[in-house]
């Protein structure tokens, strides 16, 4: 929608407010450390940000699925609106997030933003508790999978492009 109302301006101020924002980053401590080279969204063609968009909205997407998951398997009485509204939030906590995975960062802006969107106490503590320890457990899953995997992988014998030949 917006690449169709004067699309072009509004990237070239969007272009303008990024840079500006990632000069003052980078004075930071903290956050300067972090920053790479920001791209210039000018540089970009209309298809590539049109896919870029649809992939963080598809992201966006799973990830309140995700969250609202969690409440459901930890039997919490969390509206699905509730942590949609949430979940912007929740991101942009990760900007100013000191800890290796926004540690304790996270945990603290889900339960501001639960507690502030009428979620009772108990439920946000154990909404916060449960999804960082229903993350590791997956994650934990996901590498006891795929470790074996990669080993079993890097043992089969791969077809070399250029010869056709199998070597080791």
């Amino acid at each position: 929608l917006a690449l169709s109302l004067g699309g072009d301006r509004l990237f070239v101020a969007l272009d303008r407010l990024l840079q500006y924002l990632s000069r003052v980053g980078r004075r930071l401590p903290w956050l300067g450390r972090r920053l790479g080279t920001v791209p210039r969204l000018t540089h970009l063609g209309r298809g590539q940000t049109v896919r870029v968009y649809l992939l963080s909205q598809a992201k966006f997407v799973f990830t309140v699925t995700r969250y609202a998951m969690f409440a459901y398997a930890l039997g919490l009485d969390l509206s699905p609106g509730l942590i949609l509204a949430g979940t912007p939030l929740v991101q942009l906590s990760y900007a100013v997030a000191v800890t290796p995975g926004g540690l304790g960062f996270l945990e603290l802006s889900w339960y501001g933003a639960l507690t502030w969107g009428g979620a009772a106490a108990d439920d946000a503590a154990l909404f916060v508790l449960g999804q960082r320890l229903l993350t590791m457990v997956l994650v934990s899953c996901l590498a006891a999978v795929s470790q074996p995997l990669h080993t079993l992988q890097l043992r089969l014998p791969r077809l070399d492009d250029d010869a056709g030949k199998c070597r080791a």
